[in-house]
């Protein structure tokens, strides 16, 4: 999954801090050292069901994100020539993908899904020789209509990165330089229901906030980082602008539920002991939950609930495995698809949680292929049958 699922977003933010003056960030000496469970030693969790969705088998496909009705959005990777377009799949309806011109050399993205289907994307007009490619956000609905999204303001660019069930997104807006892949500065942005877009604007007034805003909870929550010096930050629902501990260091992660209805964090830090990017959860601005000491890692997407999930490497075989934390149980290993020997030999990756405790990831098995796959938490078992049955009637 190229947003939801894996490092792709945290190897994003480290690249950024690698290319700024931030390549070297320190850890806030208050932060809390919260280390759950030492490497080598992270507990398989129980009762909890792993489902391969034989849909995604060589479908030619790479999933994205989902809502709480299980509708999975993703981008078609098959036409490499011409670009790439984005997919809707649901158990009863199978894929539906955004037809896009070929002879207009537009890519399309999808980057997250409300319950209502919408889906925010990103479309892009790769210009001509010697212009700057022009990138514009939109809305997808279920009718098949695409609605654009007005930029920020006259020759903006804008990357949409997160819808909640209100039809709000997020993302940021910025003037393109021809040559250059990204313009300067970055403003965090919200479009409304409507469409309209409006900076973040701490306490309500003053100067619109340079940074990017990467997720936007259904109760008003947005998480991002700044542009200016890479700290990530929380924006409350009255206005209030939080930073995340340590500065400079704080990677909240991009998804629709990277920041959940209580203002907690799912991301990573950079540590300066291992020097490492570490999978963090902040449970209050001030309150950093430090998982997994040494070894590197990312929490992808954190429940209204508190259960994060997300993707470490494992230090005995040196292999990404998919994860779940809470701080009631602190960190373990997401079930497999093999038994045996074979297990120790998967890899994959957690990206995302709905608020029905469905996770959705990837296992790469011993035989190295790769499958989608939903993980249900042990709730009631007649929510678990409810669900299940809705994946694969």
């Amino acid at each position: 999954m190229r947003s939801a699922v894996g490092l792709a977003v945290g190897m994003f933010a480290v690249v950024s801090l690698a290319c700024s003056n931030a390549s070297h960030p320190l850890a806030d000496s208050k932060m809390e050292r919260d280390v759950t469970v030492p490497p080598g030693a992270i507990p398989y969790i129980t009762g909890v069901h792993a489902a391969a969705l034989p849909a995604f088998d060589n479908a030619g496909v790479e999933i994205v994100a989902f809502n709480d009705l299980g509708e999975i959005v993703g981008d078609s990777v098959s036409n490499v020539t011409f670009g790439s377009t984005i997919f809707r799949w649901v158990a009863d309806r199978g894929f539906t993908f955004l037809h896009l011109p070929v002879d207009s050399f537009t890519i399309a993205y999808a980057f997250s899904v409300n319950d209502r289907a919408q889906v925010a994307v990103q479309l892009t007009d790769l210009g001509g020789a010697g212009h700057a490619q022009h990138i514009e956000a939109g809305i997808w609905d279920w009718q098949g209509d695409m609605k654009v999204l007005r930029p920020l303001g006259a020759g903006y660019s804008c990357d949409p990165y997160s819808i909640n069930d209100s039809g709000v997104v997020v993302g940021d807006c910025y003037v393109p330089i021809s040559g250059e892949p990204q313009g300067s500065p970055f403003f965090a942005t919200v479009w409304t229901p409507f469409g309209n877009p409006d900076g973040l604007y701490a306490g309500g007034g003053g100067q619109p906030f340079q940074g990017t805003a990467t997720s936007i909870s259904d109760a008003g929550y947005i998480t991002g980082t700044s542009s200016l010096d890479f700290t990530g930050f929380v924006f409350t629902p009255t206005k209030q602008l939080i930073s995340l501990i340590p500065a400079r260091a704080a990677t909240p992660n991009r998804i629709n539920t990277g920041v959940n209805d209580s203002g907690w964090v799912a991301g990573s830090v950079f540590d300066s002991i291992s020097l490492t990017w570490v999978p963090a959860v902040w449970t209050r601005g001030d309150s950093l939950h430090y998982l997994y000491r040494d070894q590197g890692g990312n929490m992808s997407a954190i429940s209204d609930d508190g259960i994060a999930v997300g993707t470490i490497p494992d230090s005995t075989s040196a292999l990404n495995v998919p994860v779940i934390w809470t701080a009631a149980t602190g960190l373990q290993r997401l079930p497999g698809l093999e038994g045996g020997a074979l297990l120790a030999k998967e890899s994959g990756s957690a990206g995302a949680i709905n608020k029905v405790h469905q996770i959705l990831g990837t296992i790469t098995m011993s035989t190295g292929k790769t499958r989608v796959v939903i993980w249900t938490l042990p709730d009631s078992p007649m929510l678990q049958a409810r669900l299940m049955a809705s994946i694969f009637k």
